[in-house]
C-alpha cells in the first residue's frame, strides 16, 4: 500500500536464482533527475497530490535525451 515515490531494492542469489527483498525506502531514486530533466515534474506531482489537486497527464516529454552522472574528487595540498 505504498503511495508516493519509493525505492525498492532486490538481490538475486546467482546459484539458486532466488530473489530477496533488501530494502524499501520512501524517497525518490537517484535517477529521478533524468525524469525531471525530460519534463516530468515529479516533485510538483507529489505536492499536488498532497494538496488534493488533480494531476494531469502530460505527454510533452523531451525525447532523445541523455543524462550522464559522475563523481569527481578534487584534492588540494594545504
Amino acid at each position: 500500500k505504498l503511495k508516493g515515490p519509493s525505492v525498492i531494492q532486490f538481490i538475486e542469489d546467482k546459484k539458486t536464482q532466488e530473489i530477496f527483498l533488501m530494502e524499501v525506502n520512501p524517497r525518490f531514486g537517484g535517477a529521478v533527475i533524468c525524469s525531471i530533466g525530460a519534463g516530468a515534474d515529479l516533485p510538483g506531482y507529489l505536492l499536488d497530490d498532497y494538496l488534493g489537486k488533480e494531476n494531469k497527464y502530460l505527454d510533452s516529454w523531451i525525447r532523445g535525451s541523455l543524462m550522464v552522472r559522475y563523481t569527481k574528487e578534487y584534492f588540494k595540498k594545504i
